[in-house]
């Protein structure tokens, strides 16, 4: 069974054309809480350290991941 079948529409409209997916991006209106400044970076503009820090964080237990915060606002000067 197809799924246009499954969803009784045409195979056309199943498959039409989709418009521009919308941006992903930071709001870039929320401001950096350590230093103050506007954050305009877009989520998927991460460098190879964000995203091995990103995985590396997620892979930590609650425990760790606070561990790790804590730490790290210990260590970023105000």
């Amino acid at each position: 069974m197809t799924l246009a079948k499954v969803f009784n529409i045409a195979i056309n409209d199943l498959l039409a054309d989709e418009g521009t997916p919308e941006t992903v991006a930071d709001s870039g209106t929320k401001s950096n809480f350590i230093y103050s400044k506007k954050n305009t970076s877009h989520i998927y503009e991460l460098s190879s350290n964000e995203k091995i820090l990103v995985g590396v964080f997620r892979s930590c237990t609650p425990e760790q991941q606070q561990e790790i915060l804590s730490y790290l606002k210990g260590t970023v000067k105000n």
